[in-house]
C-alpha cells in the first residue's frame, strides 16, 4: 500500500458519516514501519542498484568469485549497513524471487535487468501478503531466503568485510 492509499484510506475512514467512525473502528494512520517502507519504496533511485545485486543471488547458474566480488562492490557502494541489506534481502527481494530457484521453475540463468527487477520487488511490495499469510509462513517452516541463496549471501558477506 501506496503512503497516498492509506492517506486515503484513512480520510474516508474517518469521515463523519463513516460506519468506521460510528463503530468505534477508525483506524490510525498507518504505522511508522508502513511509513519506512513506503518511504523506501520511492527511494527507489538508492535501492534499485542493491535489489539488482541481491537478484543475482537467486539466478538459476551457479555464480563465479567475479560475481561475488561484484555483488560485494555494488552492496558497498550503497552505503547500507549490513542488518539494513538483510532486511532488504529478507523482506524486499527474497520474496519477490524466491520462486526463480523452485524447484518446478525453469529458472532465470543471465539475471534480469534492473528495470525488471525493480518492477518485481516494487510489485511485491505494494501487494505485500497480511500478517497471516506471513504467520503461516513461518509456521510451514518456509524460509524468508531459499538455502541456495542464502549460502550464497554468506559468500558475498564474506567479501564485504
Amino acid at each position: 500500500m501506496t503512503l497516498r492509499q492509506a492517506q486515503r484510506n484513512y480520510a474516508r475512514r474517518s469521515a463523519p458519516g463513516s460506519i468506521w467512525r460510528r463503530c468505534g473502528l477508525q483506524r490510525a494512520l498507518p504505522s511508522a514501519h508502513a511509513v519506512t517502507i513506503v518511504r523506501e519504496l520511492l527511494d527507489t533511485q538508492r535501492r534499485a542498484p542493491v535489489w539488482e545485486a541481491l537478484a543475482e543471488l537467486f539466478v538459476g547458474r551457479e555464480l563465479q568469485e567475479y560475481d561475488y566480488v561484484a555483488i560485494a562492490q555494488t552492496l558497498r557502494a550503497s552505503g547500507y549497513g549490513r542488518e539494513e541489506l538483510e532486511r532488504i534481502l529478507r523482506d524486499e527481494v527474497a520474496p519477490a524471487l524466491r520462486g526463480n530457484l523452485s524447484p518446478w521453475a525453469v529458472p532465470e540463468m543471465e539475471g534480469w535487468s534492473q528495470e525488471t527487477v525493480v518492477a518485481v520487488v516494487r510489485g511485491y511490495m505494494e501487494r505485500r501478503p497480511g500478517g497471516l499469510s506471513r504467520l503461516l509462513n513461518r509456521l510451514s517452516g518456509r524460509r524468508a531466503v531459499p538455502q541456495v541463496a542464502h549460502a550464497r549471501w554468506l559468500r558475498v558477506l564474506a567479501r564485504l568485510i
